[in-house]
């Protein structure tokens, strides 16, 4: 399966040239959008979809080709909390046993499955300057943000 999924990326990837505007400067560091995500996820597509229809730059950081940190995670969850981040409704979480999803509880153990299994974090998780503008889709709080 692991397997599947790495080929999905490359292929998802390999699109992207086509889907993502320009991303600015560095790659984000400077102020720019940066999509946290997985490039084949279809709320992260849709996500693109939008900035790109409203010509606002972004670069996309793949959970599968380039992992996340224990540190951005704990960021974010004192932004936006770990009940925000942690998709329950995912595949993934589905996947594991009883046992574990009780063992759960606090933020610290939240970090430690989502740093391992990455597709646990909803998508898209966009980030500008360091502050979490949005987790999930949410067209309206985007539309507010970047009203012009």
């Amino acid at each position: 399966m692991l397997e599947k999924e790495k080929i999905l990326a490359e292929q998802a990837t390999n699109n992207l040239n086509q889907r993502i505007s320009p991303p600015l400067g560095d790659g984000g560091m400077d102020g720019g959008i940066i999509f946290y995500g997985l490039p084949y996820c279809d709320a992260t597509k849709l996500a693109m979809d939008w900035f790109n229809e409203h010509h606002i730059a972004f670069t996309l950081h793949d959970y599968k080709t380039k992992g996340i940190t224990a540190e951005t995670l704990q960021n974010w969850c004192s932004q936006k909390g770990r009940q925000v981040l942690l998709n329950k409704r995912s595949t993934t979480w589905r996947s594991f046993n009883e046992a574990t999803q009780a063992g759960i509880t606090n933020e610290q153990a939240a970090i430690a499955l989502m740093v391992q299994n990455t597709s646990l974090i909803k998508r898209p998780v966009i980030v500008k300057d360091g502050i979490v503008l949005s987790v999930g889709v949410e067209k309206a709080k985007w539309a507010e943000i970047f009203k012009k």
